[in-house]
């Protein structure tokens, strides 16, 4: 017979006869910690993508935009209060995303991690991966994030005009 332990999430976690309690209490506090805890990775990847929505692909792109200006001031001093903002501003749009998009998020989070320790071709997919479940939200994002760069090109262009 195993002993059944019944997390505050409804998971149930199995040990063996005799596991001591120091090792179910280690374990589930663990489990309790790490929601992806006992999920295989093929489980992960199976999990239904989030619903299309507006708001979230527009969330998406203002998010890459945000977060580029966010790293090119931060070239500056990571700790200015121009990048801190331009971080919180960024934080704070990504977290107005449906709740499905957002654990979407986590999961592919979760997936790039166990990616490292994987090698590189690990790592290629799984970000591969992110961007052919979400394809308008990436594009989106990769759009708002390259709007800084295309604009400091234009800059340099008009700059350089006689």
């Amino acid at each position: 017979m195993a002993i059944e332990v019944e997390l505050v999430d409804g998971r149930i976690l199995e040990f063996p006869d005799g596991t001591s309690p120091a090792v179910i209490q280690s374990t589930a506090k663990k489990a309790t910690q790490d929601k992806y805890f006992g999920v295989s990775t093929a489980e992960l990847k199976a999990a239904p993508s989030a619903p299309m929505s507006f708001g979230d692909t527009a969330r998406s792109g203002i998010a890459g935009l945000t977060g580029a200006l966010g790293s090119a001031v931060s070239a500056f001093g990571a700790d200015t209060a121009p990048a801190q903002g331009l971080r919180s501003l960024t934080e704070s749009i990504q977290s107005g995303m449906t709740p499905e998009r957002l654990e979407e998020q986590r999961r592919r989070d979760e997936l790039m991690q166990r990616s490292e320790k994987e090698g590189l071709g690990a790592q290629i997919l799984a970000g591969a991966g992110a961007v052919t479940e979400a394809p308008i939200q990436s594009i989106a994002q990769g759009l708002g994030s390259s709007i800084p760069a295309i604009a400091a090109g234009l800059v340099a262009v008009v700059l350089a005009l006689p």
